[in-house]
């Protein structure tokens, strides 16, 4: 009820804010029509603006075409001047040149006159010479009267002669006079016409200039007219709309009253049917709380189921999980055990089989189809046995890792029959097909229980396989000695004894090397130059047969060695020495009486079984002289002191040989292992040293920076501690990854690379990165290593390990 009232009073508001919109409504009409009206005006303004600008730039245009037009007739003018004052100049020399002639002949004139002159006093002179002898006699003598006469009238020629010339020369300085007054004048016109000309050119820059600038407000001019003919565009456009929008604006207006009207209607209504309405609310009121009450209980009960059913799923997923762990327990127990091959951790992979004559069908009820046909195919089975050593993982193909696999033996099972059921449709498509996967699928049942692969089989398929492809007898004691042998490189203990165990079974070749580069690769870390190594007091022989402590042996000397596989022997330099201490020594006594003490892991070379560790030396073997002689052991006895003493090795190039002495007679041992090796051996490819131990902060930056270019990303370099920590680190990485490295060997790619750690939260090292990008930072306990596979060579000694330690860095 006081619902209904309050809807009354809102309809009743809702009434008045219509008619307050419906008032603003048809004031903003009112305004949208001053709008147009104005947006008219400005139709009208701009339409007169337009044709204004239009007119400016006829205008404009007009006068800029008459300055061009004047622009053109200028520049015409002066090229006008120019021709009229090279005319000039032309005439200007002509008139010089005139001059000059006329000052020739003036001067020639006044040459004559004055010669003429002087002819003319050489006449005068004899002819007053004459007069003045003449005139006493003249009255008297005819003859004398006579030369007076001709004196008389030869000095008046000559005085008028001479007077000529005084006159042609006076005329000729004259006329020189008037030809260079005339030069000067000729020559002054042509500056002047020049200077004219020159005036004239400015005159026609600038108003080509001048024709430039109307140009441009001509173009201006065109550009205000445009934009002028745009705003009208726009101010038609402007007064289209607000013409819609008024009319617009008074429809909605008219709406609005139309609205509030039917507001006020309305809340007439409302007022009237308030009290129908607060009982019909207090009903629905009542109606809204039993529905909320009844979600809200709905609300509770889905909260729980949804618990529940993930509780459920979780437990489902546990005993799942617990179920597949068992089976998968269970199945790696009876693999391990050997339920496939008969012998334990020993698995078979089928590498062929061979039909051997027809299939042979069986008895069957096929009188409607589809149904299973029964053969029995005989074939022969083709079979690789691989021994899985890593008791952790299931001993299968797929399951076992490469570097815990060693292979056995190859055999070939003939005669062997097994009757299979394929179905019709599979016989009419292919029946060998169908019986070979049929085959196949029995055999390699027993491994897929063995995997979460959920391909189906069953320890039924072990069972079968097993009696079908039977080992037992010699392989079983094959695979119990190399687990010996695996087990003694693991401690380092009997690695000999359990070697000559698995020689003295028939073991297969391929399988014998596989377990032979797995033991040399452990013997490679065990000899390594940080461990291994004589007490300094040790002789050494030199090239030239003279004797030197091994702790006074330098870089560079000569030592005597020797090729035992084809007894060469020369002198080869020493390329690096080492000390360190060690309390694991032997002694070494030969039956001449001589003795030499070493550590375990050093090598001599023995006839008859080639490199020995001191730890395998047993009595009876013969150990090579420089002469090619041999010196027997009686015994090789571990030393009772566990004080560590000083030690020193070394490492020779070429033949990695030298020899050391055993009281008074020299034996042949073998070079330590060592980076220093393979950095001299492979200068251009290993560079452990030369780039993640030798270089200084400076240069592990340079470094880092070409490494940073030459890949785009930035790429720190990372330097071991020290050079001994270096090879405690690559000696370490091998003797771990023994099999790792027999499998790669016994592989075709050319480089093999790991990641591990060394030690227990230790640095390694530093990191350095491309200079100034980042601060140096402690490198972990992590390394990286590669190795890189030693290619063979012709008429060159096989390499002895066949790689090398490319590169090795901390991390």
């Amino acid at each position: 009820a006081d619902a209904a009232g309050q809807a009354a009073a809102a309809a009743d508001a809702a009434a008045t804010r219509a008619e307050a919109a419906a008032t603003r409504a048809r004031s903003d009409a009112d305004a949208a029509q001053a709008a147009k009206l104005r947006a008219d005006a400005a139709v009208r303004t701009a339409t007169s603006a337009a044709a204004d600008a239009i007119t400016a730039s006829q205008t404009a245009s007009s006068a800029a075409r008459t300055a061009v037009k004047l622009a053109d007739e200028a520049e015409q003018h002066a090229a006008d001047a120019m021709k009229q004052a090279d005319a000039a100049k032309a005439e200007a020399a002509k008139a010089v040149k005139g001059s000059a002639d006329a000052a020739g002949y003036a001067y020639t004139t006044a040459q004559a006159a004055e010669d003429a002159g002087n002819a003319a006093q050489q006449v005068a002179a004899p002819a007053n010479d004459a007069i003045q002898l003449g005139s006493p006699y003249a009255t008297t003598d005819s003859a004398a009267g006579l030369a007076v006469l001709a004196g008389q009238s030869s000095k008046t020629i000559a005085e008028q002669q001479q007077a000529v010339a005084a006159a042609h020369a006076a005329n000729a300085q004259k006329n020189a006079a008037q030809a260079q007054s005339l030069a000067d004048a000729a020559t002054g016109d042509a500056k002047a016409a020049y200077t004219l000309a020159a005036e004239a050119a400015v005159f026609s820059a600038n108003a080509r200039r001048s024709a430039q600038e109307a140009l441009g407000y001509a173009a201006e001019a065109a550009k205000y007219a445009a934009d002028a003919q745009a705003s009208l565009a726009r101010a038609v456009e402007y007064d289209r709309q607000a013409t819609v929008d008024a009319d617009a604006a008074d429809k909605a207006a008219g709406r609005a009253e139309g609205y509030a009207a039917d507001a006020r209607a309305s809340a007439d209504q409302a007022a009237l049917d308030a009290d129908a309405a607060r009982g019909a609310a207090a009903e629905a009121e009542q109606a809204a709380k039993d529905a909320r009450a009844a979600a809200d209980r709905a609300d509770v009960e889905a909260t729980a189921a949804e618990q529940a059913a993930k509780d459920a799923q979780k437990y489902a997923e546990s005993a799942q999980q617990a179920a597949d762990q068992a089976a998968q327990n269970d199945a790696n127990s009876q693999v391990q055990a050997g339920a496939g091959t008969g012998v334990g951790g020993v698995f078979s992979v089928i590498d062929d089989i061979k039909q051997r004559g027809d299939p042979q069908r069986l008895a069957d009820d096929c009188s409607r189809l589809p149904c299973d046909l029964v053969y029995e195919v005989p074939f022969d089975a083709v079979v690789s046995y691989y021994l899985c050593v890593n008791p952790d993982v299931p001993a299968t193909e797929s399951g076992c890792p490469a570097e815990d696999t060693l292979f056995l033996k190859t055999e070939t099972f003939k005669d062997l029959t097994k009757t299979v059921n394929i179905s019709s449709w599979e016989a009419t498509k292919a029946l060998w097909k169908g019986l070979y996967e049929s085959i196949i699928g029995d055999f390699t049942g027993c491994y897929h229980k063995a995997t979460r692969s959920d391909d189906g089989g069953s320890y039924g398929d072990c069972a079968w396989a097993a009696t079908w492809l039977p080992l037992g007898g010699p392989i079983a004691k094959i695979t119990d000695a190399i687990r010996a042998v695996d087990a003694a490189m693991r401690t380092g203990i009997g690695v000999a004894d359990a070697m000559k165990a698995l020689r003295a079974l028939k073991v297969d070749a391929k399988a014998m090397a596989g377990v032979e580069q797995s033991v040399r690769t452990y013997e490679e870390a065990r000899t390594a130059c940080v461990r291994n190594s004589f007490p300094g007091g040790t002789q050494v022989v030199l090239a030239d047969g003279s004797r030197k402590a091994i702790r006074d042996v330098r870089f560079g000397d000569l030592l005597l060695a020797t090729d035992p596989d084809t007894g060469s022997t020369r002198g080869e330099p020493v390329t690096r020495t080492f000390s360190h201490p060690s309390s694991d020594l032997l002694d070494v006594t030969l039956t001449d009486g001589g003795s030499l003490t070493s550590t375990s892991g050093h090598k001599f070379y023995v006839t008859g079984r080639g490199w020995t560790l001191a730890s395998d030396l047993r009595a009876g073997d013969s150990l090579r002289t420089p002469g090619g002689s041999l010196r027997t052991v009686a015994a090789a006895l571990d030393r009772d002191d566990t004080a560590p003493r000083t030690v020193y090795d070394l490492t020779v190039s070429g033949l990695h040989t030298f020899y050391a002495v055993a009281g008074s007679t020299p034996v042949l041992v073998h070079n330590c292992n060592d980076l220093e090796l393979d950095h001299v051996s492979f200068p251009d490819q290993a560079h452990t040293l030369k780039e993640h131990v030798w270089p200084n902060r400076a240069e592990a930056e340079a470094l880092a920076h070409a490494k940073t270019l030459k890949f785009g990303t930035d790429r720190p370099n990372s330097v071991f501690i020290d050079q001994q920590t270096a090879q405690q680190v690559v000696d370490y990485a091998l003797a771990g990854n023994a099999s790792r490295i027999r499998t790669w060997m016994a592989g075709r790619t050319n480089e093999l690379t790991w990641t591990g750690t060394f030690g227990r939260n230790t640095s390694l090292g530093t990191v350095y990165y491309d200079s100034g990008r980042a601060a140096p930072t402690a490198a972990g306990n992590g390394y990286f290593i590669k190795l890189v596979r030693v290619p063979r060579v012709k008429g060159q000694p096989k390499h002895p390990q066949g790689y090398y330690v490319q590169t090795c860095y901390p991390k």
